[in-house]
């Protein structure tokens, strides 16, 4: 069984509900503290310089705000233990 990584969440993102007069199309504010992300940036950029998120939502309703969780998954090394698992992290069979 792997190893459960505790969540990080995105740093001088914050996502606010829309005021009830805008179009439906608009799903979120969202405001950016420049110097919190950019360092949260730096610290979590990979190999490549890219940083993934997920974008979530809260599973209480009544919490309508978005937050961005980090997406550490990297693929499995060809050979090791996780190395038949999908891009979902389940095992296929393979013939």
């Amino acid at each position: 069984m792997t190893e459960q990584k505790p969540k990080v969440f995105a740093k001088g993102v914050y996502f606010k509900k829309p005021e009830d007069y805008v179009p439906a199309f608009i799903l979120s504010k969202v405001s950016i503290k420049a110097e919190d992300f950019k360092q949260f940036l730096d610290e979590n950029a990979n190999g490549a310089g890219y940083v993934n998120f997920s974008l979530k939502q809260p599973m209480e309703i009544k919490e309508s705000n978005y937050f961005l969780e980090l997406d550490t998954w990297k693929k499995p090394e060809e050979g090791s233990q996780g190395a038949n698992l999908d891009d979902k992290g389940t095992s296929e069979p393979k013939f």
